[in-house]
């Protein structure tokens, strides 16, 4: 059994617990969650029963106290910017980085996975698709073929990606966007819920609505 520390809260945090937990049904308790670290433990003592035991800056420690893999369930471009910089500048956990993929999901051919990801449920991720470090991609989204998630980025439920699309560093995608193939998506973008992308996202811009635009 692999001991796990969530990097999250209420809301995604525990979408990924219960996501452990429908695998520990099937797999005979493969996974143990240790607990949360929250950036806010001084007020949030326990997330659904889970302690909270510290924040991000204590993440070291409590990987060494409880021998334990790390992932994150985190949504706020803000916070996946904090995060980022104190992985590239001060943690190197590279080999208590854990993936979890829910049992639901559809993985196509030649998938690569990196480190500290989330697969979530009935969501379809097509052949060669390649997802870097640190992404959280929910529920029912659909990756098509070809396609290459950069780092820290998060795929809100129901996100579709046509074929051969790239995001860069720090991208987060609302719930139900859709984004036409061979798209280009700029570091640290933020696409809004239900929006349309047919052209390529600068980075460090919003695009809101149906034909997306960008909105200053």
């Amino acid at each position: 059994m692999k001991n796990i520390i969530i990097f999250g809260g209420i809301g995604n945090g525990t979408v990924l617990l219960n996501a452990i937990l429908d695998i520990n049904q099937l797999k005979e308790n493969e996974y143990n969650v240790v607990g949360f670290v929250n950036n806010q433990s001084e007020k949030i003592k326990s997330i659904e029963g889970v302690p909270v035991l510290g924040d991000i800056c204590d993440i070291e420690q409590i990987l060494d106290k409880h021998d334990a893999y790390f992932i994150n369930a985190i949504s706020s471009v803000k916070t996946m910017k904090l995060v980022e910089k104190l992985f590239s500048e001060e943690y190197n956990l590279s080999d208590r980085l854990i993936s979890i993929v829910h049992p639901n999901s559809i993985i196509g051919a030649n998938v690569k996975i990196g480190k500290g990801c989330f697969v979530g449920p009935q969501s379809y991720i097509g052949q060669n698709v390649v997802i870097y470090d640190h992404c959280f991609i929910h529920s029912q989204c659909y990756i098509a073929r070809d396609s290459k998630i950069g780092v820290f980025n998060y795929l809100a439920p129901k996100v579709y990606l046509g074929a051969e699309v790239q995001t860069d560093v720090a991208v987060y995608i609302g719930v139900g966007a859709i984004v036409r193939e061979r798209i280009i998506i700029g570091r640290n973008a933020i696409i809004g819920m239900g929006a349309v992308i047919v052209d390529d996202v600068e980075s460090d811009s919003k695009y809101y609505g149906q034909k997306a635009t960008k909105r200053n």
